[in-house]
């Protein structure tokens, strides 16, 4: 089920806002991400909303996707609440969905980010051999973090990418046009 209007309203607030934040501060506050999740719960009880079940499950879906990028370095903290807060206001099928949109896009991005520094081929490299290792070993489990020292290949305000992603999935719901 799809959140109401008020309640996509909402959640492209919360969107826009902590864009906003990630794009001036490269972070997103725990404040902001809080205060969202307390809305986000009791509104999907409304007549409109989603429902609690199906809201926490977007919840633990959305955040669970990322766990691994983050305990792997990836994505920061911040970019692991904001999908998850997503994902309670958007129920599991649209947070997948979202997510899916989100990571395609921050992929593009960061290549393009390390593109313009020069980093491409090496940010391939690192994308191509982290997929190996993945699809080797099957988990993520085994795979460890970079070195603490090693610059990262194109840091990037994440949520931007994670953002569009819930845009899309919201724009695309409504004419069945979604991944899963």
């Amino acid at each position: 089920m799809a959140p109401g209007l008020c309640a996509t309203g909402a959640l492209l607030l919360y969107v826009g806002l902590a864009v906003l934040w990630d794009v001036r501060e490269r972070r997103i506050p725990n404040w902001l991400s809080g205060t969202w999740l307390l809305v986000a719960l009791p509104s999907a009880t409304l007549d409109e909303g989603i429902g609690l079940p199906a809201a926490l499950a977007g919840l633990g879906l959305a955040g669970a996707a990322l766990l691994g990028p983050y305990l792997a370095g990836a994505v920061g903290a911040g970019d692991l609440k904001f999908a998850a807060v997503a994902g309670a206001w958007l129920g599991p099928r649209l947070a997948l969905n979202a997510l899916l949109f989100g990571m395609a896009m921050g992929l593009l991005v960061a290549l393009g980010a390390a593109a313009t520094v020069g980093r491409a081929g090496a940010a391939v490299r690192a994308s191509a051999r982290l997929l190996w290792l993945l699809g080797a070993a099957g988990s993520a489990a085994p795979l460890t973090p970079g070195v603490a020292s090693a610059e990262p290949l194109a840091p990037i305000p994440y949520a931007v990418p994670l953002g569009a992603g819930v845009v899309a999935a919201v724009l695309l719901a409504p004419h069945g046009w979604l991944l899963v």
